[in-house]
């Protein structure tokens, strides 16, 4: 019986925790969406190249989310060591990454279009799809500042600013893409390019958003400014957890990715229509609470023993929810197969 209890307490925690975290998910993938939703009226060929643009736009991106994601296990393991000036060289430090990989992503967005001709996709796609991806880009370094804050802030363990920001830049979003698609509240009508412009507005409130509401709980880690925290050998521990996340993030989200590029040839060298012109993405993310441990000093991946995996009974909890979200996702992609 007492079993019993348990595993529902730690199922009802686990909850807890992941909610906020799935809505920030699903609030930072609803921009796409809605940049699709919003351009329908302007044809076909628009929603296929805001389509291939989100596709294009995450898989440069996804490897740089992943290198931020590194900031989660090196924050909390810091604050709950006691040892709030390495917390504050760690959050200070991904602040810093996100800036660098927000301009190497820049340049890599630049060429798209010419890129993706490389790769065979529809002529009367492609130029807008390059369009869109070059406006979008303007927001790339709000957006790497946003991710490295939001897992600063969650390793902190403060979440509603990030849920409020996203919720808010949504809004934005949906304002803006409407009046700079179509030409609104005075606005030019631009288009594919106002959808992209209007994602990267967005995100700029967003993260600006963040910034500010959570500016209480940021403040004793953003002053004074830690010269250590650019040191080579914190951050080559860093890097060294965040790139196999990266790389895994970056792999399994092409793979997802690969259907845009097939339905693009489809469309380009049979002249066959896309029934469903967004491509399925999906950003799978391990999160994941730790013991914090005793101890002090910048998170040591070698020499630490913080760093060790150790299992925890709520690790059937995680199974659980993780295979009824599976099994849910696959069961409505069943009943809509079959309704069509």
């Amino acid at each position: 019986m007492t079993e019993r209890r348990d595993w529902r307490s730690d199922l009802s925690d686990m909850a807890r925790i992941a909610a906020p975290i799935v809505v920030i998910n699903v609030g930072q993938q609803a921009m796409g969406l809605v940049d699709m939703l919003m351009v329908g009226k302007l044809g076909g060929a628009a929603i296929a190249a805001v389509a291939l643009g989100n596709f294009y736009f995450f898989n440069i991106s996804i490897f740089g989310i992943g290198l931020l994601f590194a900031l989660d296990p090196v924050v909390s393991q810091a604050i709950g060591a006691g040892a709030h000036t390495d917390a504050a060289r760690g959050i200070q430090r991904g602040l810093v990454m996100a800036a660098v990989i927000a301009i190497v992503v820049m340049i890599a967005l630049y060429p798209s279009e010419a890129v993706l001709r490389v790769l065979g996709q529809p002529a009367d796609v492609v130029h807008d799809t390059g369009t869109y991806v070059r406006c979008r880009s303007l927001g790339a370094l709000p957006f790497f500042v946003f991710n490295a804050l939001r897992q600063s802030l969650q390793a902190l363990g403060s979440v509603r600013p990030i849920v409020t920001a996203v919720l808010l830049a949504n809004l934005v979003n949906i304002v803006a893409n409407w009046a700079l698609i179509h030409g609104h509240l005075g606005a030019p009508a631009l288009g594919v390019a106002g959808s992209g412009i209007a994602t990267a507005l967005a995100v700029w409130s967003m993260a600006a958003l963040v910034w500010r509401l959570a500016s209480k709980d940021l403040k004793p880690y953003l002053s004074p400014r830690h010269r250590a925290a650019l040191a080579w050998a914190p951050l080559k521990r860093t890097l060294v957890i965040g790139i196999p996340i990266g790389t895994q993030f970056f792999f399994e989200s092409f793979a997802f990715g690969l259907t845009a590029l097939f339905m693009g040839w489809m469309l380009a060298n049979h002249g066959e229509p896309c029934r469903d012109p967004e491509a399925p993405f999906r950003q799978a993310s391990d999160w994941s609470r730790r013991k914090r441990p005793e101890g002090n000093g910048d998170f040591d991946i070698e020499n630490s023993e913080s760093f060790s995996l150790s299992l925890h009974p709520q690790a059937g909890s995680v199974s659980a929810i993780g295979n009824g979200v599976e099994g849910s996702t696959g069961q409505a992609y069943i009943v809509d197969d079959d309704a069509t």
